[in-house]
């Protein structure tokens, strides 16, 4: 709100939880929801949080939200809250949803769990001795899931050029710590916004899709059909005043289109990704597997763990592939470090005798180093199986 309205407001509220979801048209959907704990006289009510709710959903365009109270949730309750797009729930509540999920076998894994969060406030404790970095987590933990995907995807690639340069291989301090997490954090939001893109691949032909990436990635302050416009108007006043001094054919010639927006020199390779991706029946896992993978291998430098990489489905060939082709472009085009492209690739798996909270003895110490899943041969260049789309069959 500072950033838009003006530096002189403080802080009304926060979002406890912001997630993201994908319809079957790969359509993102944004979710917000409030966790109140109290359970005294004071305690918040519920209609009073619906209420509340409702506004904050409106205000940073959320399609539902969801409020988490210690407190009896009347049926009346429940009712007024689907009226205003607010679902209500007690902690027994949340409680019966993750024992039906098996929560409890994956709580502490990616980007979720206490260490995670505690991993999160250490980073921005750290990072306001650092400007640089601090405007970086700024811009990964509010501002960038205000923008729209477009703009979003390429300021998240200069945040991952950017951090790239401080990546040191093979050196592990306190710096390389938030920048790994930092650098997770901003695969995962490149990965979550490329995905929402892809749903566009899926109503437009090729051809269509191509133009229309060009011209969203060519968009400034001003838009890009508005620009064109405009640069038509700047063309005919310069080349009057060219004229008037009586300039060469050539030089009235090179002026022409001088304003024309122009999209990022990786318009063309970002299309044929996100066209790539599209052809994917599963790519709506996509940013959640990215997100669990990127956070795990690079945020917190650990093997996976095995359970959780079963879950997630880590091991299926069309998603090995998707992250192949998501590190390869951003190696290209956002100078993502070749030593963080290999670690997101290499897909270590925790062996399940090391899943235990046992203290290793010194024959563990000794033990052969974590299994990997396979990764895809160099040949691997086109998804697999029943689950993709094939746009050039006519059925």
């Amino acid at each position: 709100m500072q950033a838009e309205y003006g530096g002189d407001l403080t802080q009304i509220t926060d979002l406890d939880l912001l997630a993201f979801d994908f319809n079957p048209a790969l359509r993102m959907r944004k979710f917000i929801g409030e966790s109140k704990s109290g359970s005294g006289k004071s305690a918040p009510k519920a209609l009073d949080r619906m209420i509340w709710q409702r506004g904050l959903r409106a205000f940073v365009g959320a399609e539902a939200a969801e409020l988490t109270i210690n407190s009896k949730v009347t049926e009346q309750n429940r009712k007024f809250g689907r009226e205003l797009g607010v679902s209500v729930q007690t902690l027994s509540d949340l409680s019966r949803r993750e024992e039906a999920l098996l929560m409890a076998e994956v709580e502490e894994s990616g980007s979720h769990g206490a260490a995670a969060f505690a991993l999160v406030e250490w980073v921005r404790k750290y990072t306001k001795s650092e400007p640089e970095l601090e405007v970086i987590f700024r811009f990964l933990r509010s501002k960038v899931w205000f923008l729209d995907s477009f703009t979003a995807v390429k300021q998240t690639i200069s945040v991952i050029e950017t951090l790239s340069k401080q990546w040191v291989v093979g050196h592990e301090d306190d710096h390389k710590k938030a920048v790994r997490w930092l650098l997770a954090e901003a695969v995962s939001v490149f990965s979550l916004m490329l995905v929402d893109i892809c749903s566009e691949a899926r109503l437009r032909p090729r051809f269509e899709f191509d133009a229309f990436v060009a011209a969203r990635l060519a968009d400034g302050v001003v838009p890009s059909s508005e620009m064109k416009q405009l640069s038509k108007s700047i063309d005919k006043f310069i080349a009057g005043l060219l004229v008037a001094a009586k300039a060469t054919p050539a030089v009235r010639t090179g002026a022409m289109g001088a304003f024309d927006p122009v999209p990022p020199a990786y318009a063309d390779s970002f299309a044929e990704l996100a066209w790539r991706l599209s052809r994917w029946v599963r790519a709506s896992d996509l940013p959640r597997q990215i997100d669990f993978l990127a956070h795990e291998r690079i945020g917190l430098n650990r093997p996976v763990p095995t359970m959780a990489a079963q879950r997630i489905q880590l091991s299926n060939l069309n998603f090995q592939h998707s992250v192949s082709l998501v590190c390869a472009f951003l190696r290209g085009h956002a100078a993502l470090s070749p030593d963080a492209s290999e670690t997101l690739l290499n897909l270590a798996v925790q062996p399940e005798e090391t899943m235990s909270d046992a203290v290793p003895s010194d024959a563990d110490v000794a033990s052969p180093p974590p299994l990997a899943l396979k990764r895809p041969g160099s040949g691997a260049d086109e998804f697999r199986g029943q689950d993709y789309l094939d746009f050039n069959d006519p059925d």
